[in-house]
């Protein structure tokens, strides 16, 4: 069975983000340029339903997951800790248990750094 890939481009608060989308995983590039849980969330929607309908893809992991992975990411990012990796989210389908509790963690401190 082949895997459905695809680069697509969203508008999100005038900050266009490029993803690459697949069965096993999403990349959004540059995602630390988006701060606001807000527009975190609606990226993710777009990201999601555009997977959905254009693409036949749906996800089992939540939306809530995908957003305290990317807030983790971006508290990184933002203590520059290793720029080059956490500059970028990746939201593999198959992240461990341990991986998701820390993501939780790291999510719930960045609140203490941007609301």
């Amino acid at each position: 069975m082949k895997m459905r890939y695809c680069r697509q481009d969203f508008l999100v608060d005038d900050v266009l983000l490029t993803c690459s989308i697949s069965e096993a995983n999403v990349c959004i590039y540059k995602s630390y340029q988006i701060k606001s849980r807000k527009s975190m969330k609606n990226a993710i929607k777009m990201i999601r339903d555009f997977a959905e309908k254009e693409q036949g893809i749906t996800f089992e992991r939540t939306e809530k997951e995908w957003l305290q992975e990317w807030r983790a990411h971006n508290l990184l990012h933002a203590f520059d800790y290793q720029t080059a990796r956490t500059a970028n989210v990746d939201l593999n389908e198959n992240e461990s248990a341990v991986r998701k509790s820390l993501y939780k963690i790291l999510s719930f401190a960045y609140t203490f750094i941007h609301k």
